[in-house]
């Protein structure tokens, strides 16, 4: 993991976070108020690692696909203890945290619309 924030009034300014897991790379921006324990996040979840990464090493795949990599925006918000997480649709992405991705995986990014079952309320 590896972030840049800045500590302002008791809250931390994420500017760039990466977690490079084995199988996930997450990207996110926001700022966490440790004053008040709520949190604000863009988040970017890249879930098919290890998938991506054989497309990219496969020539004639890597050609037909452009050698993106998938990943699905959403919003983390709330309590520390209980955050709540709300898919985000491609638009609502700052060039920002697209920006954290690519530069974290040195691939482009295809960003997809979250794909949940509705809820009624």
């Amino acid at each position: 993991m590896r972030a840049k924030a800045d500590l302002l009034n008791g809250r931390l300014v994420i500017k760039e976070a990466v977690i490079d897991g084995k199988s996930m790379e997450i990207g996110c921006e926001g700022e966490v108020d440790l004053l008040r324990d709520q949190l604000d996040l863009r988040v970017l979840v890249a879930p098919l690692k290890t998938v991506d990464f054989i497309i990219k090493h496969i020539p004639g795949l890597n050609y037909v696909l452009g050698g993106t990599l998938v990943s699905i925006p959403v919003r983390v918000s709330g309590r520390l203890a209980d955050p709540t997480i709300t898919p985000l649709s491609p638009s609502a992405v700052g060039e920002g945290l697209l920006g954290i991705m690519e530069r974290a995986l040195t691939l482009p990014v295809k960003i997809i619309e979250p794909v949940l079952p509705e809820t009624t309320n």
